[in-house]
């Protein structure tokens, strides 16, 4: 949680412990909400379980770990908030989530199906994305949001690599979009003198 290099204070990756055998699992509820207001992003684990072989870092199973965060976030701007799954590496690894909710704030509307649940596998689909876009030129780092999944991580045996090999995130990215709905120049110039120009969210998803 932060805009360019890491700061000081800044949270950690380091969540998990994982013991020698290097086999487990840990399931939680991964949630990311950002408030224009304060320009400030929420984090949270909570929920947390896991198999033996995995413990939260500092607290054991049911684990909850929370921050709230301006570190240097002013000038973040994004019109596409992205869904990433990934498991490589060691044969057992996996990544899943299910009760993907996307909450828009003021301002936003939606549009399109979110797809709330995936998968990935060491064996099989090894990558997962899903994308909610707006339009070209708009910053949802404007706009309250919250992206929230229930999310469990498995680690099948030793790593391959000293490379990240299970992973599950939220990101920010901007690209080009251009609704593929025309709204009437009456109702749009109305909305935009509003400032209230509402934002169709649009989901995709890519296995590779």
């Amino acid at each position: 949680l932060f805009k360019g290099s890491p700061v000081a204070g800044a949270p950690v990756a380091k969540n998990f412990d994982i013991d020698a055998s290097n086999v487990g699992s840990v399931s939680y509820r991964f949630t990311l909400s950002h408030t224009a207001s304060s320009d400030s992003y929420s984090f949270a684990l909570t929920g947390g379980t896991s198999t033996p072989s995995v413990t939260f870092r500092s607290g054991g199973d049911n684990r909850t770990l929370t921050d709230t965060t301006s570190y240097p976030m002013s000038g973040l701007n994004y019109n596409i908030l992205h869904v990433f799954a990934q498991s490589t590496g060691g044969a057992g690894n996996a990544v899943s989530f299910s009760n993907l909710v996307f909450t828009p704030g003021t301002g936003l509307t939606t549009s399109g199906t979110l797809l709330t649940s995936g998968a990935v596998t060491q064996a099989g689909t090894q990558f997962y994305d899903q994308w909610l876009v707006s339009p070209t030129g708009t910053n949802l780092a404007s706009f309250d949001w919250t992206l929230a999944a229930n999310v469990t991580l498995t680690m099948g045996g030793t790593a391959t690599s000293s490379g990240e090999q299970i992973k599950f995130e939220f990101g920010g990215k901007t690209g080009t979009f251009a609704p593929s709905v025309d709204v009437p120049e009456p109702a749009s110039a109305a909305l935009l003198g509003a400032g209230l120009l509402g934002l169709g969210l649009l989901r995709r998803r890519r296995a590779a």
